[in-house]
C-alpha cells in the first residue's frame, strides 16, 4: 500500500519535476561510416546487391567488431571486446529479444548485437547515444543498461533495441542505385535514411517531403498538418519510423499517429493488436512519467512476485478530460484481454483516492500488476495530480 498521506501530496511535484523522463530523448541512432572513394563494383543490369555479403558490407564502411567473447541471448549473438558482461545483462537482453514479434524479426534480424564502451571511430552517433545501428548490427553502449534507477528495465531496453532494429531494416533496403553511388565514391557517407527504399515508402504515406531534387542526399521536411510519434521523430523520416515502430511494438499504438500505425501494419502484415500481444496499453495523449515512490499495492506485488527476479514499474499520466474511474478500469481490462492477458481491474479500498488494481497473467507465465489512480475524483484537495495515473508493474 502507499506508505503515507505525504506521498499523495508530493505526487504532482514528482511527476512534473525533474523526475519526468521521456526515454526517446536518450535513444539515438546513426548512419554508417565513410564509404570507399576508390573501390568500384560492376554489376549486371538485372543484378541486385546482396547487403548481407560481408565483403560488400566492408566496402560500405561497416566495421568488423573485435570479438573476445560471444554469448547467446535468445535468437541473437551477443558479442564484444574485453570482459564479458554480467549474467544479469545477458538475461535482460534475452528477455528483450523474446519480446520482438516474428514479423519484425524477419525483416530486421541483426547479424550481431555488440556490447561496446564507445562508438566505432567511423560512426556518426549523437553524443548522448546509448544504442545505435551500424549496418546489420546493433551496438549497445554501457548506458543501454543504465536507463532507469537501478539499471534498465525490460521496457527501457526493448524500446532502445526495437528502435535500432528499424534502422537495420532501413539498411537492408538500400537501393541498388544508392549502393552503386557509394561504391563509386559519389557519397562521403552511407546513410540508410537517405538511401532506403523503405524510407521512401514510409515518407510518402506519412507526410514527409524531399525538398531537393538530389535523390542521393535528400532534405526531408514534414508537410503541414503531419504529426510525428515523438519530438525526436521529427528529426527525419528514419527516426520517425524508428520511434513509431518501437511504440507500436511495445503496445503503445494509441500514442502514435494513425497514418504511421497503418503503415507499420501494412509493412509487417499484422495489426497493431497482434504485434502487441502481452504488452501494456495506454489511451491516446498519455505521457510516460516516472515516480520516486512506489504507487502500487506493495503487499500484493510482494505476494505474486515470489520466484521472480524483476519488479519493474511503468507509469502513464492519462490525458485530462478523458474517462477515468470505473469506465477507464473496464477499458483497460478489455484492452489487455485483447492482448491475450488474463485478469481484471477491481476497486481497491482506499479512502484517500479512488483506485483500481489487478494482476494480469501473460502467456509466458510472467505478470503485470496494474493499477489506476483516479486522482481527479479524489477529495484530498490541493497538492495531488490533476490527471489519473496508470501503473504497470512488470513481474518476470
Amino acid at each position: 500500500m502507499v506508505r503515507t498521506r505525504a506521498i499523495l501530496h508530493s505526487m504532482k511535484r514528482i511527476l512534473r519535476g525533474a523526475a519526468l523522463l521521456v526515454l526517446a530523448l536518450v535513444i539515438q541512432a546513426c548512419g554508417l561510416g565513410q564509404s570507399s572513394s576508390t573501390t568500384t563494383l560492376s554489376r549486371l543490369p538485372d543484378q541486385d546487391f546482396d547487403l548481407s555479403d560481408p565483403e560488400l558490407q566492408i566496402l560500405l564502411g561497416v566495421p568488423e567488431p573485435t570479438i573476445d567473447w560471444a554469448r547467446r541471448a535468445g535468437r541473437v549473438e551477443f558479442v564484444g571486446a574485453g570482459s564479458p558482461p554480467p549474467p544479469a545483462d545477458i538475461d535482460l537482453l534475452t528477455s528483450v529479444v523474446a519480446e520482438v514479434p516474428a514479423a519484425l524479426d524477419k525483416v530486421a534480424a541483426p547479424r550481431w548485437v555488440i556490447r561496446a564502451n564507445s562508438s566505432p571511430a567511423n560512426s556518426a552517433t549523437h553524443p548522448q547515444a546509448v544504442a545505435f545501428a551500424f549496418g546489420p548490427d546493433v551496438y549497445l553502449l554501457d548506458g543501454s543498461f543504465e536507463l532507469s534507477r537501478g539499471g534498465s528495465t525490460r521496457f527501457d531496453l526493448a524500446r532502445a533495441y526495437i528502435h535500432e532494429l528499424a534502422h537495420i531494416a532501413q539498411y537492408r533496403t538500400l537501393s541498388d542505385d544508392y549502393v552503386l553511388a557509394a561504391l563509386d565514391g559519389r557519397l562521403e557517407r552511407v546513410d540508410p535514411i537517405a538511401g532506403s527504399t523503405l524510407i521512401d515508402d514510409f515518407a510518402r504515406d506519412t507526410g514527409w517531403l524531399n525538398q531537393t531534387s538530389e535523390k542521393l542526399i535528400p532534405t526531408w521536411v514534414l508537410s503541414a498538418g503531419a504529426r510525428t510519434a515523438t519530438a525526436y521523430g521529427a528529426s527525419n523520416p528514419g527516426e520517425d519510423m524508428a520511434e513509431s515502430l518501437a511504440l507500436v511494438m511495445l503496445g503503445l499504438s494509441e500514442l502514435v499517429p494513425d497514418d504511421r500505425v497503418t503503415w507499420i501494419e501494412r509493412w509487417l502484415g499484422e495489426t497493431a493488436t497482434e504485434l502487441a500481444l502481452g504488452r501494456p496499453w495506454a489511451p491516446a495523449e498519455s505521457s510516460i512519467v516516472t515516480s520516486a515512490d512506489e504507487l502500487w499495492d506493495t503487499d500484493e506485488v510482494a505476494l505474486i512476485s515470489g520466484g521472480f527476479d524483476h519488479v519493474e514499474p511503468l507509469y502513464f499520466e492519462l490525458p485530462a478530460g478523458g474517462p477515468t474511474g470505473r469506465e477507464m478500469a473496464d477499458t483497460i481490462t478489455a484492452r489487455l484481454r485483447e492482448r491475450l492477458m488474463a485478469g481484471q481491474l477491481t476497486q481497491i479500498d482506499d479512502p484517500r483516492v479512488p483506485r483500481y488494481g489487478g494482476r494480469f497473467l501473460r502467456q509466458d507465465g510472467s505478470f503485470f500488476w496494474v493499477e489506476l489512480w483516479d486522482f481527479p475524483a479524489s477529495e484530498q484537495g490541493r497538492g495531488i495530480p490533476d490527471q489519473a495515473i496508470l501503473v504497470y508493474v512488470a513481474i518476470w
